[in-house]
């Protein structure tokens, strides 16, 4: 079965990037440079793709590699690093292999100040504005829940933030307030196309706890839902890396976080704050998509993996995240250059806002607003095939057994018989069929169900 957007040995006439972004997947992967051009390739066995991209015109932001076998050469890395694009190295499980993008600014005295900030207040003022941040956007997530009560209780456990004095207390009204956030999300339906309703556990008809009963923690996802957000906050995690290198910060000296071997501990503390954006975009998608059993699978332990194309889509919204954690990345070097000392204004080559104040007196324009990310594919709400294109619901063969069954559904003839009872007739190509009721109305609900029975077969 050919894989959707392949082509057996020859190059991609389609635009391969979106939002800026290029994924690659599958084996014997390859990214080197022939002549000026950054030449791609990716796939599965005979089925290929081949994609060249120049300096000047391929508008790339970032690669993200789904896979572990393949080459890149320093070749291209120099290519990449030109450009000003990122890499992105991730498994579908939500594991960031590699996070790697230019550096911006190189300053050891800013450094010295970020080791020592969680020892001294500096580390509790930034924390503090981190948290109360986070908390903040968690409790307007809450809001566009049917749990009125929870985005209070969130807030009147933020402001338990003012008053404590170590960063011990913060770190436990930063998980007294998730336990009331994640307890509003366990209980939320997930819609699934109508050929995967029956099919699927049953713990994958909500979005379900947030701490794995596989590990204990929210590692190793038991639901699909919970799956996509462990890979957006990978996703999160890369970007907050990649921001935390710009603006001149060591990603694995944190504050709030502590220090563990292989952990950006500081990239995941300047992610707090935009870790709601993330949630409320998965939050959409609970209330608008119709999810297919095809997108995910699971493993011998239970633990469930997103899967292409789904995955594809996903990791194309980078730059979304990269746009939500550049202002707290570059607010958290300000904040460590003021309170250390440090008499330099830093630049800001994330969000370019020193340029942008320059320009108060003289705009004429008002700033352009930031919108979430939007998935470019949705899946048909009966079989869960993928869709191209926005703005529909049905695959053309699902839409197709719809107006057959509206059709049939317009011949249903009622009358009555001899015995008291309604009959509801249902003609069809080559058959006819009888429904029994005390009332019309029931006669027409079984008819009526029977015609939805026949447009699902179809």
């Amino acid at each position: 079965m050919p894989i959707q957007g392949y082509h057996r040995s020859r190059p991609s006439e389609d635009n391969p990037l979106r939002n800026g972004v290029l994924v690659l997947s599958g084996y014997g992967l390859r990214v080197q440079v022939r002549g000026r051009y950054l030449v791609c390739e990716d796939g599965w066995c005979d089925v290929r793709r081949t994609l060249r991209f120049h300096r000047a015109t391929c508008r790339l932001k970032r690669l993200v590699i789904l896979g572990r076998g393949g080459l890149i050469t320093l070749e291209a890395l120099r290519w990449l690093l030109d450009i000003g694009a990122g890499i992105l190295c991730a498994d579908l499980d939500g594991t960031v292999l590699l996070s790697w993008g230019p550096r911006a600014l190189d300053d050891a005295r800013l450094r010295r100040v970020q080791a020592l900030a969680a020892t001294n207040g500096i580390g509790l003022v930034i924390t503090r504005e981190l948290l109360l941040a986070k908390l903040e956007g968690q409790a307007r997530v809450l809001e566009k829940m049917p749990a009125p009560r929870a985005a209070g209780l969130v807030r009147a456990v933020a402001r338990r933030l003012e008053d404590a004095t170590s960063l011990e207390e913060m770190r436990l009204v930063e998980s007294q307030a998730g336990l009331v956030y994640w307890d509003a999300w366990k209980d939320l339906p997930v819609r699934w196309a109508t050929a995967d309703a029956r099919k699927i556990p049953d713990h994958w008809k909500t979005v379900g706890q947030r701490i794995s009963p596989i590990t204990g923690s929210p590692r190793c996802a038991a639901t699909p839902i919970h799956a996509v957000l462990n890979l957006l906050y990978a996703l999160l995690e890369a970007e907050a890396t990649i921001a935390c290198w710009a603006v001149g910060l060591d990603p694995g000296l944190g504050i709030l976080h502590a220090d563990q071997p292989a952990r950006a501990s500081m990239a995941l503390d300047a992610m707090e704050p935009a870790r709601p954006a993330v949630d409320e975009f998965v939050l959409d998608l609970v209330h608008q998509r119709a999810w297919s059993r095809r997108d995910f699978e699971e493993v011998e332990r239970g633990q469930v993996r997103v899967l292409l194309p789904l995955a594809r889509e996903l990791l194309a919204t980078s730059p979304g995240w990269a746009t939500a954690v550049a202002p707290w990345a570059e607010r958290v070097a300000q904040r460590l250059a003021q309170l250390g000392g440090i008499r330099r204004r830093l630049p800001t080559p994330l969000t370019e806002a020193n340029r942008s104040a320059g320009r108060e007196g003289i705009r004429r324009r008002p700033p352009k607003v930031r919108h979430l990310p939007e998935l470019g594919h949705a899946v048909c709400e009966r079989c869960g095939e993928l869709l191209e294109g926005s703005g529909r619901r049905l695959c053309p063969g699902c839409e197709s057994a719809l107006a057959a069954a509206r059709e049939a559904a317009v011949r249903i003839s009622e009358f009555r018989r001899r015995d008291g009872r309604f009959v509801a007739r249902v003609y069809g190509r080559g058959y006819r069929r009888d429904f029994y009721g005390r009332t019309p109305a029931e006669a027409r609900r079984k008819a009526e169900a029977f015609v939805q029975e026949l447009a699902d077969e179809r």
